[in-house]
């Protein structure tokens, strides 16, 4: 058979495909041709098998669609957030974090008040309080961690049954909710209220997790109060839209009225708990997680798997970012690791430590500051240790592509940024390789720790680093940028201050980026909100008399002119010798406490000059009412009507060069009468109306 003819028509942009009159519409990209694998070939066939298959015309037509592409595409972009926006959400994140970790600590000191202790110590029976602790050195270690294990269950259940949930707890809100306040809001728990809730065995969920948590200590078995704390994301940048609450409050519609909930509504339970428990079996050296509330599990976490506790993203409503555990001790742990399955791919770009260095030595210092300080490491936690580190080996590599992003163990070469390079780009860096399951070909997987950052010279000057003799550039970017590694830069080591002398640059001052740039037998005298960098510079010149230099501390870059920003240099405070430093910290108080009495003496002058003005205005107004009657304002003619002419003639006579009054003999002590004067009622009786005159 003759093979069928295909004839290619082009009509503009647009093209119709025929075969023997049956039509064809395609659209294709003019930059992809792979959809042209989506043509139907079974309706050609059907056409040839009904027509002449000698004399058979296949038309394409191939439209770009440029239009509405581009249309589409707007359609799905958003205008990300400002940068004052972004650092406003990481602000807030910090706070919240910050806030709730108190929370925590507070609940986990009330769950260890003694007297609490004691009440629920008796709520537990003699049976199951027996088989938390054993005895009998017969029974093999196994037998006891399974009955240890046996009374969890035994426990969880009573006190499943026993306890009823009234209200939800802590929730997650992000930026969307976080303006919406017509949710209901559980009344402020006091240590008070909170007995009592303990007590009669209701409240929230949280509640409920921390009863638990005081009655598994009352037995003296060591439990942990663990917090899943809930903050909104702050890398996310897409924008808040105006009817997002909106919405959310008519498909969710909230009781605005105050009348008390009764004991048979409903509760509406979110699908992840906030608060659980974790108990140390010392029978079997492991760490057991315990849910009363929500999912009643008694397990031990897996260290493949996904556990129960480690929510979806997708899931709003709830996220497991930071986990943090409270014990007995007060002291705070992040056990974040144990309850996430892809810790180092996904949960640990979510937290403020990965922000910078900076917010990771803040998070660790929140830690340290909120919780109570260990000593020595126990058996509990350095078994802890051992299974963080073995789920750090067991997470393994990322599943898809885009968790390699900033991983911070394994890295890929496509997603290096420009200022960064694999060295030594060998098979020593290698460990691994990847395959992406719509691409055939296979990437090798590098070692984070052989990413290098690189920085141009000046950058790495500012850093408080220089190139080393020999130095090559690893890469080099638009306009000649020649960039560096931090293993091609040594120390800075600025020239040391000899008899008091100070090496300044070319423009008179010093650089001092980092604390390292200080020169030896040096100090540098920070701007402060008292210390200025004029009166520091006083100090130094004009009453000490020494040499010292102007530093500075970082460069401020305004707008872009002619494609350049152009940097200004901030100044910190000022450099000098260190043999001087006292002498200087004593003149500055000095300078300081001068400034203040100035500021003192003008604050009283200002005040003397305003009761001068005032007191002279009294006089004023008691020589017009002797002379002229007091003038009163409640009717519509004054009481003594005065013409302009007399007012004005009897104020010439009266002003002074300085626009008072003419100065007398009964006026010379200080604008006041003299005793010895005409025999006058010296009293001043000056009425509102005068004084408003």
């Amino acid at each position: 058979e003759p093979s069928p003819t295909y004839e290619v028509t082009e009509k503009g942009k647009a093209q119709t495909a025929k075969i023997d009159g049956t039509s064809l519409d395609l659209e294709v990209d003019s930059d992809d041709f792979d959809d042209l694998e989506d043509v139907d070939m079974d309706l050609l066939d059907e056409a040839n098998q009904n027509g002449d298959r000698g004399n058979e015309t296949l038309t394409f037509s191939i439209n770009n669609g440029d239009k509405e592409r581009s249309e589409a595409r707007k359609k799905r972009t958003f205008v990300p957030i400002l940068k004052q926006e972004r650092i406003m959400r990481k602000l807030i994140h910090k706070l919240v974090l910050f806030s709730m970790i108190c929370h925590g600590a507070i609940r986990n000191r009330w769950c260890g008040d003694r007297r609490l202790l004691d009440m629920l110590k008796k709520t537990v029976s003699a049976e199951i309080a027996s088989l938390f602790h054993q005895d009998n050195a017969d029974v093999l270690s196994v037998v006891k961690a399974k009955r240890f294990v046996d009374g969890l269950r035994k426990l969880l259940t009573v006190f499943s049954r026993k306890f009823k949930v009234t209200s939800p707890g802590i929730q997650r809100r992000d930026w969307s909710s976080t303006g919406n306040t017509t949710e209901e809001k559980d009344r402020i728990m006091s240590f008070e209220r909170f007995m009592k809730c303990v007590k009669t065995f209701h409240g929230s969920r949280d509640v409920g997790a921390q009863a638990f948590v005081a009655v598994l200590r009352s037995m003296g078995v060591n439990a942990r109060l663990v917090f899943s704390v809930q903050v909104p994301d702050y890398r996310s940048i897409r924008p808040v839209k105006d009817g997002s609450n909106q919405k959310g409050e008519k498909e969710n519609p909230i009781r605005e009225t105050n009348k008390p909930k009764s004991e048979f509504d409903p509760v509406e339970n979110p699908n992840y708990p906030v608060f659980w428990i974790e108990v140390w079996n010392k029978y079997s050296r492991k760490w057991i997680t315990v849910d009363p509330i929500v999912f009643k599990v008694v397990e031990v976490m897996p260290m493949r798997r996904k556990c129960k506790f480690d929510a979806p993203a997708a899931e709003e409503s709830h996220q497991t970012w930071y986990v943090i555990a409270y014990d007995e001790r007060n002291v705070i742990k992040d056990v974040t690791r144990r309850y996430t399955q892809f810790y180092n791919a996904k949960t640990v770009k979510k937290r403020i430590g990965f922000a910078s260095d900076e917010d990771a030595h803040w998070y660790s210092r929140v830690l340290r500051s909120i919780g109570k300080q260990k000593g020595s490491i126990s058996q509990a936690e350095a078994m802890e240790l051992k299974e963080f580190h073995d789920r750090h080996v067991c997470e393994g590599t990322p599943n898809n592509m885009a968790d390699f992003k900033n991983h911070p163990v394994y890295a890929l070469e496509p997603q290096l940024r420009q200022d960064e390079i694999i060295y030594p780009n060998d098979e020593t860096s290698k460990c691994g390789t990847f395959r992406s399951s719509n691409k055939s070909s296979i990437m090798p997987v590098y070692k984070r720790s052989c990413v290098h950052k690189l920085k141009t010279p000046k950058a790495w000057h500012m850093s408080g680093r220089v190139l080393k003799v020999g130095a090559q550039p690893l890469k080099t970017k638009k306009a000649h940028i020649l960039l560096y590694a931090e293993f091609q830069t040594e120390l800075y080591i600025p020239p040391p201050i000899i008899d008091g002398k100070i090496t300044k640059n070319a423009y008179g001052n010093v650089e001092i980026f980092r604390p390292t740039m200080v020169p030896e037998n040096g100090v540098l005298l920070k701007i402060t909100r008292d210390v200025s960098m004029k009166m520091l510079e006083n100090a130094a010149r004009w009453v000490l008399n020494i040499d010292y230099a102007k530093a500075i501390v970082s460069f401020e870059f305004g707008k872009a002119l002619k494609n350049k920003r152009a940097p200004t240099a901030k100044e910190g405070g000022i450099l000098i010798d260190a043999q001087y430093k006292e002498a200087m910290l004593a003149v500055l108080d000095g300078l300081r406490e001068q400034e203040e009495q100035e500021k003192r003496e003008a604050v009283e002058l200002n005040a003397l000059r305003s009761w001068n003005f005032f007191m002279k205005k009294l006089q004023i107004v008691s020589r017009l009412d002797r002379s002229h009657g007091k003038v009163t304002h409640s009717g519509e003619d004054a009481d003594i009507p005065l013409e302009k002419e007399e007012i004005h003639k009897e104020d010439e006579e009266e002003e002074d060069e300085e626009g008072y009054f003419k100065k007398s003999e009964a006026s010379e002590e200080g604008g006041f009468l003299l005793e010895d004067t005409k025999n006058e009622d010296l009293a001043i009786n000056v009425s509102t109306e005068g004084m408003m005159d």
